[in-house]
């Protein structure tokens, strides 16, 4: 039977675990592997200088997700829950407004960071312009 892994994120650390066991997967073939992200494609963010001095085009740092891990099943949604008792991830419901819920043998959390700017003097009261975001608590 073979081994289920399920990765939860689509950033760095859940694409690049993914791309590993691709790898690996060429010499066993008992392992299959699902990754969920929010997006279809990886975003390399080390390039983004590049694009916004226009040395390279906008869509070169981005990757379609499928492109460079064949043979992943991929859900773009996000993760709902994790059930560690049966071993199970319940996926945000899609269109068909039915929730997914993979199994797994093995499970990688990857779901990175973010940024979270209110708690440095200054910045509610304020917040650089044209950042695209509010710095407001909810």
């Amino acid at each position: 039977m073979a081994k289920r892994v399920v990765i939860l994120g689509g950033g760095f650390g859940g694409v690049y675990t993914d791309v590993r066991l691709v790898r690996l997967r060429s010499l066993r073939d008992d392992v299959q592997v699902t990754l969920v992200s929010r997006e279809t494609y990886f975003g390399f963010q080390p390039m983004l200088p590049e694009v916004i001095s226009g040395a390279i085009g906008i869509l070169d740092p981005a990757t379609p997700i499928r492109g460079l891990a064949p043979g992943t099943t991929l859900y773009i949604c996000e993760s709902q829950e994790v059930n560690l008792e049966t071993r199970t991830v319940t996926l945000v419901p899609d269109f068909t407004r039915r929730a997914t819920v993979p199994g797994y043998d093995q499970l990688v959390i990857a779901l990175g960071n973010v940024t979270d700017f209110r708690q440095m003097p200054g910045m509610i009261d304020h917040p650089p312009r044209n950042m695209g975001f509010s710095l407001h608590a909810s």
